[in-house]
């Protein structure tokens, strides 16, 4: 009886488990198209549906992917899985979603707002969007039935730059500062005529693709309008093409602009919309990327600011194509922001006098802050009560982590601040979350002369230097409390920041731009005629 009871039960046990993998896909459907009283219930219970899925075996987590695969309709599980990725960590929901994106059959311009998608909402997964990019471009060519002849490089204008990007913004948004002083230096130091096409990812998704889609913005003066944009002395022009339902005769006008302005090479900056690839059949295309990352791009040239972990470089060259080259520039590229000398107080802006003020900074909080960063400021907390945190940005979807009692008093919202760098100034302390970007705010805090914590390998890290660097939370909690507690280590990482602000001048933006400018040349001349054809 002792050896026949083990036979049955591991059978039992593998009926038992077939139908526990039947109703945990069935709750997370239910989950997924249920109405919530709150967000934070809505978490609550994707977390209970997480740590049951962390309970099954590797063979059955991989059946309930399979059978939502394999039963689903695509666009069904394309839903399904948007909502686990942005509700549960787990790195299997967020391959399976790009998986079911491949397969989709989209045309190119909602492939394109999807790409926007999971760039905002799937973590790493390099491989799987570099195949979802390639499949948007091609359906692009296909509408838009671009044919021009490659135009050889001793025949180029080599006065003549084109910028691509997704989003100019507010001043303050990274993304659209960086873009205008790269512009800025082109044209003040290096002697080049630029035009800039804006080209956001805004086309709006079928309500059942997608959870919780977002929209790439773009500025409303620039519809239909000519963009012109005075960065100091110099005028940044251009044009900016939404992607509305007529957009595809406007997108054959740029690339008409572009293909008769004869570039000497076309530079595109953090632009997820596909559509930019489109231009390397006919020029050099150099992309770079607003973060430390790989672009996710087919652009011959790949401009990259840092190197990341080693299995990450090897996803990364394992991708590239024959005719692409990855460039590292050593230089650092700089933040420049002017204060606006608004001279701001403590008791202006709702703050305590006696405590220690740390900044929370970003536009995107909201994914950024979760209840593991929220675990180790209560730590942080409980060590040293004199401390407060200030949260700078949207307070959407961030309050409900703040409720518990221990947070009364020591939690502060600013919101949006213009006058981000003059804020630091009454504040100790820039706490960064485990996140890629945040390198701007980062870099600003160090301008204002606040040492800044975060973890390596991210734009802050990148950014701000390993002086600042910790190397896991545990290290963070204890670094913070020796900045609150230990003046003389505080001052110690004060004169580090007064040594960022030395460097982050408009001699280290040229330097940047024309290592980069170099850099891209040299390459276009070893290369020759080999881009020709692609």
């Amino acid at each position: 009886m002792s050896y026949i009871t083990p036979l049955v039960s591991f059978a039992e046990r593998q009926v038992i488990s077939v139908k526990n993998q039947i109703e945990w896909i069935k709750m997370a459907v239910n989950l997924c198209m249920a109405e919530f009283a709150s967000e934070q219930e809505k978490k609550g219970c994707f977390a209970e549906l997480e740590e049951i899925y962390n309970q099954f075996t590797d063979i059955e987590q991989k059946s309930i992917l399979d059978i939502i695969m394999r039963e689903f309709e695509v666009n069904d599980a394309i839903y399904v899985f948007s909502v686990m990725v942005q509700y549960m960590e787990v790195k299997a929901f967020r391959k399976a979603v790009m998986e079911c994106l491949i397969k989709g059959e989209f045309d190119g311009f909602i492939g394109g707002v999807l790409e926007y998608q999971a760039a905002v909402y799937v973590k790493g997964e390099y491989k799987q969007r570099r195949l979802f990019r390639k499949k948007n471009i091609g359906r692009l060519e296909e509408i838009l039935a671009v044919h021009y002849p490659y135009i050889p490089l001793e025949t180029r204008n080599k006065n003549h730059i084109v910028l691509v990007t997704g989003q100019v913004l507010k001043p303050l948004h990274a993304p659209s500062r960086i873009i205008m002083d790269l512009s800025y230096a082109l044209q003040k130091y290096m002697g080049y005529e630029v035009i800039l096409f804006i080209c956001p990812c805004d086309r709006r998704l079928p309500e059942d693709l997608w959870n919780r889609p977002r929209c790439e913005n773009s500025e409303g003066i620039f519809r239909r309008n000519p963009v012109g944009i005075q960065v100091r002395d110099i005028v940044v022009r251009g044009y900016q093409i939404n992607m509305h339902e007529l957009c595809e005769k406007e997108y054959n006008m740029m690339f008409d602009i572009i293909y008769a302005w004869n570039p000497f090479f076309v530079f595109d900056f953090s632009t997820i919309n596909p559509i930019v690839d489109i231009i390397k059949n006919f020029t050099t295309l150099v992309s770079m990327p607003a973060s430390i990352d790989c672009p996710v791009s087919e652009a011959q040239i790949l401009i990259r600011v840092a190197r990341e972990r080693e299995e990450l470089e090897k996803e990364y060259e394992d991708m590239l194509n024959d005719d692409q080259t990855q460039l590292f520039v050593q230089e650092k590229f700089p933040i420049l922001v002017e204060s606006n000398l608004t001279n701001c107080t403590r008791l202006e802006l709702g703050l305590p006098e006696g405590q220690f003020l740390i900044a929370i900074v970003g536009n995107r909080l909201q994914s950024e802050i979760d209840e593991g960063f929220v675990c180790e400021m209560r730590k942080v907390l409980e060590k040293m009560p004199n401390i407060a945190f200030v949260i700078i940005g949207s307070e959407e979807g961030i309050k409900k982590y703040f409720e518990d009692m221990i947070f009364d008093g020591h939690i502060y919202y600013l919101g949006y601040r213009k006058d981000l760098l003059d804020v630091y100034g009454v504040l100790d302390l820039y706490l960064n979350p485990r996140r890629i970007g945040g390198g701007f705010s980062g870099g600003m805090a160090l301008l204002a002369g606040i040492p800044v914590v975060t973890l390596p390998d991210c734009d802050v890290a990148n950014n701000c230097g390993e002086e600042f660097i910790v190397q896991n939370y545990e290290d963070m909690i204890s670094t913070v409390c020796r900045y609150a507690s230990e003046p003389e280590f505080y001052n110690t990482k004060k004169e580090c920041a007064k040594l960022y602000k030395e460097k982050n001048t408009d001699v280290q933006l040229e330097r940047f731009v024309r290592e980069m400018v170099d850099g891209v040349v040299n390459i276009m001349n070893e290369k020759g005629e080999n881009y020709v054809g692609f």
